[in-house]
C-alpha cells in the first residue's frame, strides 16, 4: 500500500506539474493574444486615418490626370495641325518650283542661245 501511494502521490505531482505548464503556456497566450489585438487595434486606425489622407489625395490625382488628358488632347491637335501645314507648304512648294523652274529654265537657254549668237555675231 505505501507503493501505491507513492506511485499516486508521483503522479499526482506530475499531473499538478502538467496542469502548472498548460496554464502558464495558457496565460502567456492570453497575454499575446491581448497584445495582438491591441497591436491590430492600432493598425486599423491607421488604415483609416490613411484613407482619409489618401482620399482627397485620390480625387486630386483624379483631377489631374484629366486635365493632363485634355492637354494631350490638344497637343495632339497642335502637332495634327502643324503636320498638315507642312504637308501644304510641300505641295506648294513642289507647285512653284513646278510653275516657275520650267520658266526659268527656257530663260536660261534663250538667254545663253543668245549670248551664243551675240558671240558670233560680234565675232568672238
Amino acid at each position: 500500500m505505501a507503493a501505491s501511494l507513492v506511485l499516486f502521490a508521483v503522479i499526482t505531482v506530475a499531473l499538478l506539474i502538467v496542469f502548472w505548464f498548460a496554464i502558464s503556456a495558457l496565460v502567456q497566450l492570453k497575454k499575446t493574444l491581448v497584445r495582438a489585438e491591441k497591436a491590430l487595434g492600432n493598425v486599423d486606425v491607421l488604415v483609416v486615418n490613411l484613407n482619409e489622407r489618401l482620399d482627397p489625395l485620390l480625387y486630386d490625382l483624379h483631377g489631374v490626370v484629366q486635365q493632363a488628358d485634355r492637354e494631350l488632347s490638344r497637343v495632339d491637335e497642335v502637332v495634327s495641325t502643324i503636320r498638315d501645314i507642312g504637308d501644304k507648304v510641300n505641295a506648294v512648294t513642289r507647285v512653284v518650283n513646278e510653275v516657275i523652274s520650267s520658266p526659268l529654265i527656257k530663260v536660261a537657254s534663250l538667254s545663253a542661245g543668245a549670248r551664243e549668237a551675240l558671240r558670233k555675231i560680234v565675232g568672238r
